[in-house]
């Protein structure tokens, strides 16, 4: 017997042509019909296939294997038919000796024997664990078709007719061990290979209320997700290409790439640095994404070109023999791999290649810099990744061309000059594609906003609205500040006033008139004023203090029109500019003038009984213009907690980042409000309508206390006293001054002469000192002849006492001279009582360096050594006395207190 598994090993190209008479031998019709033969197979392999084609599916009933009709094609172009549905009762071990198939020479083989077949050494199914020392589910059943030559018997004699050899083609079906099956080349195909893949997704971030008051704990966030994210795809990167080697090894020169790839992304997602990390999350959509779909590419690509004819010759493998799985996903089970007809079996084949390349060349394609010009740039939400714009964090124009690796349908066209992207100007020339916002927008479901990360977040507000503008966007855009302090935060120009604009500025024209009449009445009243006769004009208020009713009027009307004139300055701005505070206090300053004036001018006749001056101080517009101030204080408050991200988040659900904004949408500028950049974006599915902030109006404040502006202070009332009575109660006021001035003149003239006769004594008991008469009265040049007096006094006293300590501690000192010793310092102490009654009598505090001053320094340091009690007494109450009528006199109190008695 002679094995005949590999028909199209050997390959005839050329058959004999029969001709007319011609003798045929048995190698002509062998020929013939083994090109016929080769023809058939290579038409079933090269055009349809090889595996199971239909049926053939296992099961398990009554503990007995049971194999449903079906046929299967075989690399060697053989057609395996099993007719109807068979159990299989017994078993044997399968030597095939006559075939001597390559595949069985390894391990030993199992023969199922359908029911109602009996072969030599079966035995009951029941008993395979048994006699094989094998579970069930460790075997694969495979459909054999044993193919050989028979030879019956030689020709005897010269008769050979019905004698040639046969050939046999039987099929059976086999247990092979799994060990065996699993290294099958045959059983490597990408439906089978699809089921080892598991799709990924990545995690959103959690956006709740309270999360997130500062950008690091944002970018921390993300970079939890990217970091986890990160290790599944290197993972599931590296299992692709194994579980693919044999679609994908031709393409990368039979070199896994994905050691490198999943290095690469371990650096991209092991970065600390915090700016940009929203854009490595995006970024870690995109390889999820373009993951995703090249596993979905690799199924139901099972096709081939010209199969190798030793995949499986003779054999078509089944599946699992415990029947553990279903049929699609069973490792064991050898799906039909079609022939790439035409274009389109050849492209799902290129789309997997093509998409699993892609992977590679957007990690090898990042770039994360901020960048200087922000544009917007149609794209889609959802769908295909290659049908969306290309993110502005890729590079289009480095080694790996990503425009030419973003969309397999547009590369395959020679289309990739029409893919969008930030970046478009570097590959593609034409104005749609460069200037997208240009042309029609309706085949787009988003814009993608970039180029403003880093930015000030006024300035890219600013630029975004314009582009939003002059290309008529249906697209909102709003700063959210990340922090939590509301007072940093910046509210949104517009949002906080809605109609109050118009209640402003009707207050605001009205006291801007009532302020113009102020000011024309002022300028009519001094010209009436200042041009009436003197004695035509009423008494002087004396309360007024005004030495003049005419300079009185001139000079308040100027200040009270000059400080019209700063108020009427705020009053030109509209509320979004008006600074409240900075005009309450300029109002409150003309009204106080202008009381101030009309109090003053009380004696002149008006010709209306209601004049300007008494209406602007009574204005109650000024306060309804404070409430409304007030109201819109409190709804910027509101406002600026509205405009912080933590608010914004609970009140508007669905803020996402999507690296641009969906039409009719709203996208959102994250900023900081310490470096007032945007640090993040995000958008919302909708378009954002501020709900006007709706106040709960406080109960009336019904107290006295309860005032604009305090109307005494603006309104003095007082009584008018009779005047003739005024005059006489201040004359007599004036006799009791002059007296005390006449007694203080005689005191001191009494004290003077009681020191110059107490001097003269001295003299005269104390002929051996000479008094030194030139400086009394010249003692450091004092202008004030009686501050002079005492201190020359004092210090030739002084001088004198010292002389007699002297002649009393030597034992020279006269009975006279001890008698007068004591005497001395009551006199000193006059002196430095009188010194201290002049100077306390200034109505302003004295300087430092004056007369006043110099001459209580003086006094100081020249009764320093008083012993006397009565004189010491006498000088501490005169400087109790000063202290108590100078309380408000500081340097003068600090100069009694140099005192050391």
């Amino acid at each position: 017997m002679e094995s005949n598994f590999l028909e199209l090993k050997n390959r005839l190209e050329r058959y004999p042509v029969f001709e007319e008479n011609q003798v045929l031998t048995e190698e002509h019709l062998n020929e013939v019909v083994t090109y016929l033969d080769q023809q058939t197979r290579l038409n079933r392999r090269n055009l349809h296939g090889y595996g199971v084609v239909c049926g053939l599916n296992l099961s398990l009933v009554n503990r007995r294997l049971q194999l449903s009709k079906g046929c299967a094609l075989t690399t060697d172009g053989d057609l395996l038919e099993w007719p109807e549905t068979v159990a299989f009762p017994n078993f044997r071990l399968f030597e095939d000796s006559n075939a001597d198939y390559p595949l069985f020479k390894e391990l030993a083989v199992y023969e199922l024997i359908p029911q109602g077949v009996k072969e030599e050494g079966q035995l009951p199914f029941s008993q395979l664990s048994q006699h094989t020392n094998k579970k069930l589910s460790d075997f694969a059943v495979l459909l054999y078709l044993e193919s050989y030559l028979f030879d019956p018997d030689l020709c005897t004699g010269g008769d050979c007719d019905n004698k040639g050899q046969k050939q046999i083609n039987k099929i059976r079906v086999l247990l092979v061990p799994k060990k065996l099956a699993s290294r099958q080349p045959s059983l490597q195909t990408s439906s089978k290979a699809f089921f080892n893949l598991q799709k990924l997704s990545i995690k959103r971030l959690p956006l709740t209320p309270g999360a997130f008051d500062s950008y690091s704990k944002l970018a921390n966030a993300y970079q939890s997700i990217i970091a986890s994210t990160s290790k599944s795809l290197q993972g599931a990167i590296r299992k692709s290409y194994a579980q693919f080697q044999f679609l994908l090894a031709d393409a990368f020169n039979n070199i896994d790439p994905t050691t490198a790839w999943a290095q690469q992304l371990a650096s991209i997602s092991g970065t600390t640095t915090t700016a940009g990390k929203q854009y490595v999350y995006a970024f870690m959509q995109d390889l999820i994404d373009a993951y995703n779909e090249f596993v979905d590419s690799c199924y139901h690509i099972d096709v081939a070109c010209l199969p190798d004819v030793d995949l499986s010759p003779k054999h078509a493998f089944l599946g699992d023999a415990a029947v553990q799985v279903n049929d699609r996903k069973d490792p064991y089970r050898q799906h039909f791999v079609a022939i790439a007809k035409g274009q389109q079996e050849e492209q799902k084949l290129k789309r997997c290649i093509f998409n699993f390349q892609r992977i590679g060349a957007l990690i090898q394609s990042t770039g994360f810099a901020n960048l200087a010009a922000i544009r917007i740039t149609p794209s889609q939400f959802d769908g295909y990744l290659g049908k969306k714009a290309i993110p502005a964090y890729y590079t289009v124009s480095g080694a790996q061309k990503l425009s030419e690796h973003w969309d397999f349908d547009r590369t395959e066209k020679e289309e990739t000059d029409q893919i969008g992207s930030y970046h478009a100007a570097q590959y593609s020339s034409r104005d749609d594609i460069r200037n997208p916002l240009a042309y029609n927008l309706s085949p787009f479901n988003h814009f993608r906003v970039e180029g403003h990360l880093g930015h000030p977040f006024k300035s890219a507000l600013e630029e975004i609205q314009q582009l939003i503008r002059s290309h008529n966007l249906p697209i909102k855009v709003l700063p959210i500040m990340i922090e939590t302090d509301f007072t940093r935060a910046w509210v949104w120009p517009g949002l906080k006033y809605y109609g109050m604009e118009i209640l402003h500025k009707l207050y605001r024209d009205e006291l801007v008139n009532n302020l113009n009449e102020l000011k024309h009445f002022n300028q009519e009243l001094n010209t009436k004023v200042q041009a009436a006769a003197d004695d035509e004009l009423p008494p002087l208020n004396i309360e007024a203090n005004a030495l003049s009713l005419k300079a009185f009027t001139a000079q308040q009307t100027q200040l009270v029109n000059q400080k019209i004139g700063d108020t009427k300055m705020f009053l030109a701005k509209s509320i979004v500019d008006f600074d409240h505070d900075a005009f309450e206090n300029n109002y409150k300053e003309v009204v106080a003038q202008g009381a101030m004036l009309n109090k003053g001018i009380k004696g002149v006749t008006f010709a209306s009984s209601y004049t300007p001056l008494e209406k602007t101080v009574n204005n109650i517009n000024f306060s309804k213009l404070k409430g409304l101030a007030d109201l819109i204080r409190k709804r910027e408050e509101k406002s600026k907690e509205k405009s912080m991200l933590q608010t914004f988040i609970e009140e508007n659900p669905g803020l996402e980042h999507t690296g641009g904004v969906q039409p009719g949408g709203t996208f959102v500028l994250l900023y900081s409000s310490t470096s007032k950049r945007v640090v993040a974006d995000m958008s919302l599915p909708y378009w954002y309508i501020d709900q006007p902030i709706q106040e709960v109006p406080e109960e009336t404040d019904i107290s006295d206390d309860n005032l604009v502006l305090d109307w005494k202070f603006n309104n003095d009332i007082f009584v008018y006293t009779n005047q003739n009575k005024k005059l006489k109660e201040n004359l007599a006021e004036l006799n009791l001054q002059l007296d005390q001035v006449k007694f203080d003149l005689a005191s001191q003239k009494t004290n003077l002469n009681t020191y110059q006769g107490s001097i003269n004594t001295l003299i005269q008991t104390i002929p051996n000192y000479q008094i030194d008469y030139g400086n009394i009265g010249t003692v450091g040049e004092f202008v004030n002849p009686d501050l002079a007096k005492n201190v020359g006094l004092l210090t030739e006293m002084n001088n004198y006492k010292m002389y007699l300590d002297n002649q009393i501690k030597s034992g020279a000192a006269t009975e006279s001279e001890k008698a007068v010793y004591n005497d001395m310092e009551l006199v000193m102490a006059g002196i430095v009582e009188d010194t201290i009654e002049k100077t306390s009598k200034s109505t302003v505090d004295i300087q430092a360096g004056s007369e006043e001053a110099k001459s209580l320094e003086m006094m100081v340091d020249l009764t320093k050594n008083l012993t006397n009690d009565s004189a010491v007494s006498k000088v501490k109450n005169t400087i109790e006395s000063a202290k108590t009528s100078s309380g408000s006199k500081t340097n003068y109190l600090a100069a009694l207190n140099l005192f050391k008695l």
